[in-house]
């Protein structure tokens, strides 16, 4: 069964490729190429200063805009990128990693970051390193259940919502289950990539799901289901990364400095953010349509634990390689020597 189901994956993916390859873009927005000038626009007195200056596009890319990660698009749009000489172009891909790593095949993207997906893509010989952690780098996954589960092992004979298959949704839900001792097979694990895990168990189509904040918070709130168990709380996941920053080996080749220049920026968007925390409040509560006291709620207790300097937890990383064989959605012989996944050289500070 799980043969299947991770060809079935590979094949998704694969259409997927070949229809970005197709097309010339990736599904939002992305305007081909690698690491292009493009012009400054602007006005009044900057005018002049702006048209010598040319800013080196990066097509930047991450999962469906949510407040994980939108302070990237809030540092953007008040010019945080610009500074250090980064155009850059974010695109989102709502159905998730599976998703966005076939967009990274397809060869548009120069940047971006998701979860544990981009470990697979490396060792299926996608052309990308890692080389940094985004704010969050943890298991955000949450197993909740709808009324009529209490508990794991209340899923058995239920629908069990997640996101797409090969996703880090859909692999957290599997090791639940495993931690827990329920099999798969006595439960219908429903992948639903890109689909609203609120909107699943309000409306019935699952009897749990596997989400993550703040719908795990609009869930509890208004009654609909309650947290069963956090994924990071289980053994697996204990000594855990899961979401990364990479850059394509071209970019890596041809241009170090926009790569550079691009976690520079990250680092100052994420200092921004927490200078601005109620303007980023405002920003993500318009932009995503969640109630400010949602936000303000969440903010306050994931902006503490924000990686500010893109260090990456080896150790974790290795692990969850190591969960990635095991769930068959990584070739068992890949090296997982760090140089083949791995480069550290353009973070902040590193002196390299």
């Amino acid at each position: 069964m799980k043969a299947i189901k991770w060809f079935a994956w590979i094949g998704s993916v694969f259409v997927l490729i070949m229809a970005l390859s197709a097309c010339g873009s990736s599904p939002s927005n992305v305007n081909g190429g690698t690491a292009k000038e493009s012009g400054n626009p602007s006005s009044g007195a900057e005018q002049n200063a702006a048209e010598t200056k040319k800013l080196t596009k990066i097509v930047y890319v991450q999962l469906k805009p949510d407040l994980t990660d939108i302070h990237t698009d809030f540092a953007k749009e008040n010019g945080i990128y610009e500074k250090h000489g980064i155009d850059l172009d974010v695109i989102h891909f709502d159905a998730g990693g599976p998703e966005a790593l076939a967009g990274v095949a397809g060869g548009d993207i120069d940047m971006g970051n998701f979860g544990t997906p981009i470990l697979t893509g490396i060792s299926r010989g996608v052309p990308i390193k890692v080389v940094a952690s985004p704010a969050i780098r943890e298991n955000p996954f949450v197993l909740v259940g709808g009324r009529k589960v209490e508990k794991v092992e209340d899923v058995k004979g239920k629908v069990l919502g997640t996101g797409a298959l090969g996703g880090g949704n859909h692999q957290a839900a599997k090791n639940i289950l495993k931690e827990y001792g329920v099999p798969e097979t006595e439960t219908d694990l429903r992948p639903a990539g890109g689909v609203d895990a609120y909107l699943l168990l309000e409306q019935g189509v699952v009897d749990a799901v596997v989400a993550t904040e703040p719908a795990v918070s609009r869930i509890e709130k208004d009654g609909i289901g309650k947290t069963i168990v956090k994924a990071a709380d289980i053994e697996v996941y204990k000594n855990y990364q899961h979401s990364f920053v990479f850059a394509s080996d071209e970019l890596i080749k041809t241009n170090p400095d926009a790569v550079r220049a691009v976690l520079a920026g990250h680092k100052e968007a994420i200092e921004y953010a927490k200078e601005h925390v109620e303007e980023l409040i405002a920003y993500a509560s318009e932009k995503l349509g969640y109630e400010e006291d949602l936000v303000r709620d969440y903010y306050q207790k994931i902006i503490p634990t924000w990686i500010v300097d893109g260090n990456v937890n080896v150790e974790g990383t290795l692990n969850a390689f190591e969960i990635l064989k095991d769930l068959n959605e990584l070739d068992k012989n890949f090296d997982t020597a760090q140089e083949n996944w791995l480069n550290l050289s353009f973070l902040p500070g590193s002196g390299k």
